[in-house]
């Protein structure tokens, strides 16, 4: 197994709307993205950020699918959130969304970046 390819899906910013990354085609020799997410605790009117992760073979909206993998935890007011998970049920395409809710709600230093993991071929 190969590993170290890396992709920023969410550049670190101050984050105060829902998004997503685009889909980024890590390829079909992809067998696990070891994904990190990073937010600072948000101000505003009980703010909330969540975060999903969706995958496809071709990258469009048409037919994609969440990306099964334990829920990642709701940011809030109460505390700064830095997860990670090594997600195996990948296709070709990953797209990473975020989900923000609130009065006047604001993150800062929010970001999304993973490596992929391969499969070996020998050459």
């Amino acid at each position: 197994m190969a590993t170290g390819q890396k992709y920023t899906f969410k550049k670190s910013a101050t984050t105060t709307v829902t998004g997503n990354s685009g889909w980024i085609r890590v390829g079909k020799s992809a067998i696990a993205l070891v994904l990190r997410l990073q937010a600072n605790l948000g101000t505003g009117t009980t703010p909330t950020l969540d975060w999903t992760v969706k995958t496809n073979k071709v990258g469009s909206d048409t037919g994609m699918r969440d990306v099964h993998a334990p829920a990642w935890t709701q940011t809030t007011t109460a505390a700064n959130t830095d997860q990670q998970r090594r997600l195996t049920d990948i296709d070709e395409f990953v797209k990473v969304v975020w989900t923000v809710a609130g009065t006047t709600p604001s993150f800062p230093l929010v970001s999304a970046v993973g490596t992929i993991e391969r499969k070996f071929s020998p050459s």
